[in-house]
């Protein structure tokens, strides 16, 4: 929705805040880039992991145990 500004009857709910988004992307303050899921430490927010998977995303970022 952000890199294509169609209007659908669906989205007439959203807020001002998607507004903002664009415009910080349209004057490239922001960027959208694709992260790869073997790349994006928020996985581990967004869904259950195996013990490995939850250590690599804590390795990506730097996480110590102490």
């Amino acid at each position: 929705m952000t890199n294509h500004q169609v209007y659908h009857e669906r989205t007439k709910h959203i807020d001002i805040r998607l507004h903002f988004v664009r415009y910080m992307i349209e004057t490239k303050e922001i960027t959208m880039e694709k992260v790869a899921s073997e790349k994006n430490p928020a996985e581990m927010f967004s869904k259950s992991l195996p013990r490995s998977r939850l250590k690599h995303c804590l390795d990506l970022i730097n996480f110590v145990e102490e």
